[in-house]
């Protein structure tokens, strides 16, 4: 079944083929676990709101047309909503600092200065206020277009260039103040 396009797993979801469904959870949890995980930053909260995304996915399938929005795009529109309602209950919460590689698998041979840059980002990413952060995460975690992620969003394409473009150079600005304060 996985040489199945999304679209047409989708269609054999809403005729509730439970292997269809699968074979989307399967393609398609550890990006948007990363995702969630990298906005919320609560290891057991992120991994309800992925299950909830998931069953959020085959209850609404009948709701998803292919021609608005690809499924991957779809998908991120409702763990972004999920994410969004998880925020504000538990908005007295604050944004916790994660340690290196704890929403990815270890990479070998990883330098200390690549980690600690790291940590800087995610850091820097934590402070920006929501619509930066998503944006942020939908472009170079999640690898998503400007396009895809004005849909996620709900907001204009020159909307996400340009919160793009002003966060990427306060986070260079940061990342310059660190260097040199070292």
């Amino acid at each position: 079944m996985d040489i199945l396009s999304d679209e047409e797993l989708m269609e054999k979801v809403k005729q509730k083929d439970m292997e269809a469904y699968n074979s989307l959870y399967t393609r398609h949890a550890q990006k948007t676990y990363q995702f969630i995980f990298l906005y919320i930053r609560q290891k057991q909260a992120a991994e309800d709101l992925l299950q909830e995304t998931f069953i959020r996915v085959y209850v609404k399938s009948r709701t998803y047309k292919s021609e608005k929005a690809s499924f991957r795009t779809w998908l991120h529109q409702i763990a972004h909503r999920l994410c969004i309602d998880h925020y504000r209950k538990h908005s007295k919460f604050k944004w916790q600092q994660i340690e290196p590689n704890e929403h990815e698998d270890a990479e070998s041979g990883s330098v200390e200065y690549h980690v600690q840059n790291k940590m800087l980002i995610q850091q820097y990413v934590g402070q920006l206020p929501d619509k930066e952060r998503s944006i942020l995460i939908l472009a170079y975690y999640q690898g998503f277009s400007g396009r895809e992620i004005s849909h996620i969003l709900n907001i204009p394409e020159g909307t996400v260039k340009s919160k793009l473009h002003y966060s990427l150079k306060k986070l260079n600005k940061q990342l310059k103040k660190e260097m040199n304060d070292e």
